[in-house]
């Protein structure tokens, strides 16, 4: 059977706009336009349907009564459709039949009328093609309706603004999801793409997904994956803002992959000079006081001016709900091609609900949780969402690595994550007995691995310029401040075209003959 590509066939038909006859007073819009409709292809084939018995086996995982303008074509093709399921003939006299024993015959004009829809094609041959035509007709019929309900709605003050455009824009998408939804493939095709996949992977040095630019998170999982829901979570002051900075920070400006970042506790001001910390190793609370040497200014200036070509995007939009998430994540992924989510934190977004006003929180942040993972797979790409543990962890004497249970608010975080991870830094707790060999120590608890083993990776914080690192990597124990002294660039390599760390700091180039009165001016 020959697979019908139907994103690819809307693409591909244009068709001149005809004069048509025998139109419905309902057709006319208020405008006096006609609503889209082709009567003439409808007719050709539900005639095309009932001259042969293969004929509708070709299009029946994608068309349905609904994508006839007619409502006498919708119930023949049901009729149709009816004769289908129960594995009988489809011919003329076998739909006259099974319209008089619904007693629709006469609504549709008669027997005389199903004969004259079998003159209207002399074969079945272009059935998929008719198919694509009304496809396209009911999907700009679909648009005009949900387009007219929310103009009509927009004009209404009791109408919430957040829930219409969480209306107009799922709606849309579900609508181009419905329409464009894969088939069942054959175990050849599917090899094949596994084998495709492979070699994607054998290219990426094993990396299947969103790198974390941490040797070994992506050891074990082979990168951040698609449509996976992350939940990254520890006790206040353990560094889930810094290792959420890291893996932004490693995808966007070592792999070019457009990241976006929706923090509600930080402003957009207070994750850009982290992130020049984390990439200048100037430490964060020089810069913060505005501490700085001549050589670091420059160097933060230099910094900037190729951080704007990262493709990076903040949004410090706080008390965010799940419906406006949404709506700028699709907007996001439409505009930018963004290809991970960090949400910064979970439980200060919202989840509004008129319908349950009396939802309790836990209840609310199962809704988000549940949210946050279809919108995962609706964008087919990885969210991680930072998350607060329950304060009895403290209590433990011995380990005070947190455990799923101590996920706060909701025990659904646990199961619709794909992955969970814990962060445990027992420096915080005992730094005067820390022995010198644990200085930075930090230990991540990937907890439950939906998709693989669970493990504990070793890691070392960075406190100083915010981030996190592998444990053995050894560029931490270089001599960083010879490095800056030396000014050195550290985004030589920085990928272009990205775009917007926002920043109210002027662009300045390392030739510019720079005072330093300029230069704090911008700052």
């Amino acid at each position: 059977m020959n697979e019908l590509n139907i994103s690819e066939g809307l693409k591909k038909i244009s068709l001149s706009r005809k004069t048509i006859t025998n139109v419905h007073p309902e057709a006319l819009l208020d405008n006096g336009k006609v609503m889209p409709q082709a009567l003439d292809i409808e007719e050709a084939f539900l005639g095309a349907l009932m001259l042969e018995k293969e004929a509708y086996i070709k299009v029946a995982d994608f068309v349905f009564a609904e994508i006839f303008y007619k409502q006498q074509h919708q119930i023949i093709f049901n009729a149709i459709q009816n004769l289908f399921q129960r594995t009988e003939p489809i011919d003329l006299l076998s739909v006259t039949q099974e319209l008089k024993r619904l007693g629709k015959l006469e609504i549709v004009g008669g027997a005389y009328y199903l004969t004259q829809l079998t003159y209207k094609v002399a074969s079945a041959a272009h059935i998929e093609y008719y198919a694509r035509v009304l496809l396209q007709k009911y999907l700009q019929r679909e648009v005009i309706r949900i387009c007219t309900e929310t103009i009509q709605n927009a004009f209404e003050d009791s109408v919430d603004i957040f829930d219409l455009i969480e209306y107009a824009t799922k709606t849309i998408f579900e609508l181009i999801e419905n329409v464009t939804k894969a088939r069942e493939k054959d175990l050849k095709s599917i090899v094949t793409e596994t084998i495709n996949d492979l070699k994607e992977a054998i290219g990426n040095k094993g990396l299947t997904g969103v790198p974390s630019g941490l040797m070994e998170i992506d050891r074990i999982t082979n990168g951040w994956q698609k449509s996976h829901f992350i939940i990254l979570a520890a006790r206040p002051a353990m560094g889930k803002s810094a290792l959420m900075l890291t893996f932004a920070k490693n995808a966007a400006i070592e792999y070019n992959t457009p990241v976006a970042i929706f923090s509600l506790e930080m402003t957009s001001q207070d994750i850009v000079k982290r992130l020049l910390s984390a990439v200048t190793h100037i430490r964060l609370d020089k810069i913060n006081n505005a501490n700085l040497a001549d050589y670091e200014l420059v160097q933060l200036s230099q910094a900037l001016e190729k951080l704007e070509k990262v493709p990076l995007y903040i949004d410090d939009t706080s008390s965010l709900s799940l419906t406006e998430l949404r709506a700028k994540a699709r907007r996001l992924k439409v505009q930018y091609g963004i290809q991970m989510i960090i949400i910064d934190y979970l439980q200060l977004m919202s989840n509004r609900d008129k319908s349950n006003a009396n939802t309790n929180r836990e209840q609310e942040i199962s809704g988000i949780s549940r949210g946050l993972k279809s919108l995962a797979k609706e964008l087919n790409i990885p969210i991680i969402a930072l998350s607060q543990v329950n304060r009895a962890v403290e209590k433990e004497k011995e380990n005070k690595m947190p455990k799923l249970s101590d996920l706060r608010e909701s025990g659904s975080l646990e199961q619709d994550a794909d992955m969970v991870f814990f962060i445990y830094r027992p420096e915080y707790y005992s730094r005067e007995d820390t022995e010198p060999e644990m200085k930075g120590a930090a230990f991540l608890n990937l907890a439950k691995n939906r998709h693989g083993r669970t493990s504990e990776i070793k890691l070392r914080f960075v406190g100083e310029y915010s981030y996190f690192t592998d444990w053995e990597d050894i560029h931490y124990f270089d001599n960083l401040t010879s490095a800056v002294a030396a000014n050195t660039d550290f985004l030589n390599d920085a990928p272009s075209g990205g775009v917007v760390i926002p920043s109210r700091m002027n662009q300045i180039n390392e030739d510019d003959d720079i005072s330093r009165n300029e230069i704090e001016e911008d700052f």
